[in-house]
């Protein structure tokens, strides 16, 4: 309501608000990504902000970009290191998700080869890199619902 109202007085432009708004929600998404453990419960919420109409927010891309520098979690390596041949396809209904994130390059690679023919170990091999930057980004897209083992 205050932004509204700083808004409404002319103190501060629209676009002002909006950059701040966007910087506020980002940095308290970092530091949820940042949690080791935690419980996290949402709530229906009928307040005025609630009902008020949001700019996009690229959720997806929020995630990549918090895990990019983080540790892999072991249950994601079990996953992908006792499952080496299983072929990697991607979802037709979720194809979109792939271009709502802003990829690293080497990134982007693993992306190019979920062509539905190569396997887990294929996809890693082709990458050049160590195995767990392509579990990295299968994960998140197999969360996603993106990709899917067969």
């Amino acid at each position: 309501m205050l932004g509204k109202a700083l808004v409404d007085s002319g103190a501060i432009g629209a676009g002002v608000l909006k950059d701040y708004l966007l910087r506020e929600v980002h940095a308290r998404l970092q530091d949820l990504l940042e949690w080791e453990a935690g419980l996290y419960v949402f709530k229906p919420d009928t307040s005025f902000l609630e009902t008020i109409k949001r700019p996009p927010f690229g959720a997806l891309n929020e995630i990549y970009e918090a895990a990019r520098g983080g540790r892999l979690d072991d249950r994601l390596v079990d996953r992908y290191e006792t499952h080496p041949m299983a072929v990697v396809e991607k979802s037709e209904s979720r194809l979109r998700l792939f271009g709502e994130v802003t990829w690293a390059s080497e990134d982007l690679l693993v992306t190019a080869l979920v062509d539905g023919t190569r396997n887990i170990e294929q996809i890693a091999a082709e990458t050049h890199a160590e195995p767990a930057q392509a579990y990295r980004v299968l994960g998140l897209l197999e969360h996603a619902g993106a990709v899917r083992l067969v």
